[in-house]
């Protein structure tokens, strides 16, 4: 047999070993679908940040944080707008 063909004959079996790995690592990621709340991003930004699942409170407290924050920052923006405004 020469190489092209022995190549034709081992293609499908990878594909399809490629594929059977890919279905068992989707089914064992499964088991973890509880962690996915309603916003992926949220929660990933929070794991990274925190290393740790925040609860419920805690997400209460981090959301009043995130407005504080933003409610400073659009006031600064404000403040720099009226700034050249005036100049």
């Amino acid at each position: 047999m020469n190489v092209p063909e022995e190549m034709h004959q081992e293609i499908p079996s990878r594909v399809q070993s490629v594929t059977i790995n890919a279905h068992k690592y989707q089914s064992y990621l499964k088991k973890y679908s509880y962690l996915w709340m309603d916003d992926k991003i949220e929660f990933m930004k929070q794991f990274l940040l925190h290393e740790r699942f925040l609860s419920a409170e805690e997400l209460e407290l981090h959301a009043d944080y995130e407005c504080q924050n933003s409610t400073l920052q659009l006031a600064h923006f404000t403040e720099q707008i009226n700034v050249r405004m005036s100049e």
